[in-house]
């Protein structure tokens, strides 16, 4: 029998420096460490989680002695009177959640990779009160925060109880020396609370790394905020969350495009995945057609959605296409052209292809995308609405669990491999085209992440999700292609009608001279009258003087008009585009009209008046002047 103590025996133990290793590894940057926290905010169901970031603030070697010789261990042991407060900066992530007991603190918050909302195997995570499915189970979240400063407080409390506790670590000692149960953990004085009802907890994050940074103004209000906003789904506040970053005085709200620029998506497809079918829903605006220049593309459209004659003619040539049907388009009442809603049948199983073996039903997924048109028209117009081109090119197509993001490879759908040059502006393009798609713990079990949230484990289930979000797409962009096809189809055809037709420069030269023949006929009418009006008869002149003056008022107006025709002429030639605007300005036509029916008029009174006064020149003898 041996004579070895248990504690003599061989054993594993475990350097505390392992953890800083993780930590250090586990998250890529400051937003991502920042989110895993509010993920705990939104697990402890609040409502909001405030982040309040102060570079400025002070640590003291009288307030605050064990921080501060953590953080500066070379200063202990100096006289007092040389220890001067330091600026270190702090960050704060508070919620008004439910709060730990004091188990929860020694058994889950302390204990590195353990979640209490970590569901066991086979079974699906436990909701919270409100309903939320957890986020934050993977007892790591905690580790991140070594990216952002070098001391973590947590200062927590449940509704009832009357203080609060507060306790604190530095991850300066986690050294290689000592065991990770030798790293020491710092209980503060329990504070007492104002209202017992008072709930939540606080994160402190104290020494912030890279402090110059933080310091900056832009960096905070401009691209922290934006990047968080990348992060997190535009639907949480749907769920009653709400997150606001406090800095300088001022509080930034998350923000997301608003309903009024994803308005101007020239496409916008929501696709849902359960009970073996993929559900397409969507709408598809004009914009789709007005391709991404401003001269050709621009009088293409122009031409037919512009009048709406050959819109109209364009609608029912694509309605009565045998390929378009099976998409179910209609009539959009809205602003936007066609509506979508079909069924693409899928089956219980997922089919075996190249690239998918042993795919796996996922559960049940939906996805939103909106396909943005980058035209100079488009451009402004996301600009009134706060958006720029640049935001919609960055943000790309994004996968979000529970609302908040999992970062994953930018092209992951498949985009670029779709897009092709030239003229044929219809695909997907990845630089014009946002989204999500939305999974759940719930709902999707089998899409596990990886540690680090930046991509998904290889598994059965992620390559049946892939199968069928590219499912998705390429239906989307098989009916695309058949709009484009019969778009450049009626565009050959009108061009072809408008060849047998007179173009706008034609049209114009007609007019000019059909008034130039018509002013020709007047002046000689006029002349006619004014020497019969030199008969000596005065019946016979008064008789005709009312037309002669009705006459000289016309030909003076069609001088105008025709000054008028001329000045366009002169602005037409060589601009096609231009020609194709003058044709909504129907005046032209409206006026040629006018004059006409004007002239009609007059000429039967003139053809009046001539014959009374042949009746007259028969009656009397020629009259000889001299």
């Amino acid at each position: 029998m041996s004579n070895d103590t248990d504690q003599d025996k061989p054993h594993l133990s475990i350097s505390a420096h392992v953890v800083v290793q993780l930590g250090e590894e586990l998250v890529t940057d400051k937003e991502q460490s920042i989110l895993e926290l509010v993920k705990n905010c939104y697990d402890a169901d609040t409502t909001d989680c405030d982040i309040f970031i102060e570079p400025e603030w002070v640590v003291d070697p009288i307030e605050n002695p064990d921080i501060y010789f953590s953080l500066f261990p070379d200063r202990l042991g100096k006289s007092k009177e040389k220890l001067l407060a330091e600026k270190v900066g702090k960050i704060v992530i508070k919620d008004d959640g439910d709060g730990m007991n004091n188990d929860a603190v020694q058994n889950s918050w302390l204990r590195i990779s353990s979640s209490a909302k970590r569901p066991e195997k086979g079974k699906e995570k436990a909701a919270t009160k409100s309903g939320r499915t957890p986020v934050g189970d993977k007892g790591l979240g905690r580790l991140a925060t070594m990216k952002l400063g070098k001391i973590i407080r947590l200062t927590t409390s449940q509704k009832g109880e009357s203080e609060r506790r507060s306790l604190w670590f530095s991850w300066g000692d986690f050294t290689e020396d000592k065991d990770l149960t030798e790293v020491p953990v710092y209980i503060e004085p329990a504070t007492k609370k104002n209202d017992k009802d008072e709930k939540g907890s606080e994160i402190t994050i104290i020494g912030l790394k890279e402090l110059k940074e933080w310091e900056q103004d832009s960096f905070v209000s401009k691209d922290l905020v934006r990047d968080l906003s990348k992060l997190v789904s535009p639907f949480l506040e749907k769920k009653g969350f709400f997150i606001n970053i406090h800095y300088g005085g001022n509080c930034y709200e998350i923000s997301h495009l608003s309903d009024q620029a994803l308005n101007l998506a020239s496409c916008a497809y929501h696709w849902i995945w359960v009970d073996g079918k993929i559900q397409h829903k969507g709408r598809i605006s004009e914009n789709l057609f007005f391709g991404t220049g401003d001269g050709t593309a621009s009088a293409e459209f122009n031409r037919v959605f512009r009048n709406a004659r050959n819109r109209d003619k364009f609608i029912e040539r694509l309605l009565s296409n045998k390929k378009v049907k099976q998409f179910n388009l209609k009539v959009d009442k809205s602003p936007g052209l066609f509506t979508l809603d079909y069924e693409d049948e899928i089956g219980d199983s997922i089919p075996q292809s190249k690239g998918y073996g042993y795919a796996k039903d996922p559960g049940p997924f939906s996805a939103q995308i909106y396909d943005f048109n980058l035209s100079r028209r488009s451009r402004e117009a996301l600009s009134a609405s706060g958006v720029t081109s640049d935001l919609i090119k960055s943000t790309g197509i994004q996968i979000f669990r529970d609302g908040f993001l999992v970062r994953f490879d930018e092209d992951w759908l498949g985009l670029s491999q779709e897009q092709t040059g030239g003229s044929s502006y219809y695909g997907l393009r990845p630089g014009n085209t946002i989204g999500y798609f939305a999974i759940s713990n719930k709902s999707n079990p089998g899409l596990v992440e990886k540690s680090d949230r930046e991509a998904f484990v290889d598994n059965d289930e992620f390559r049946g999700f892939l199968y069928l979000a590219r499912k998705a797409k390429d239906k989307e962009i098989a009916l695309r292609e058949i709009l484009r096809r019969e778009y450049r189809g009626f565009l050959k055809d009108l061009s072809s009608e408008q060849s047998e037709s007179s173009s706008p420069a034609d049209a114009i030269k007609a007019t000019k001279e059909s008034f130039s023949k018509q002013g020709v006929i007047l002046k000689e009418a006029i002349q006619s009258l004014e020497h019969l009006g030199s008969l000596d008869d005065k019946k016979a002149y008064e008789s005709i003087g009312g037309v002669i003056t009705s006459l000289q008022n016309v030909a003076k107006d069609q001088e105008k008009k025709n000054a008028q025709i001329e000045y366009i002429d002169r602005h037409v030639e060589g601009a096609e585009e231009v020609n194709l605007r003058l044709l909504e300005a129907a005046a032209v036509g409206l006026t040629a009209r006018s004059i006409s029916h004007e002239l009609h008029q007059y000429s039967r009174q003139l053809k009046q008046g001539i014959d009374g006064i042949k009746a007259v020149n028969k009656s009397e003898s020629p009259r000889v002047y001299r």
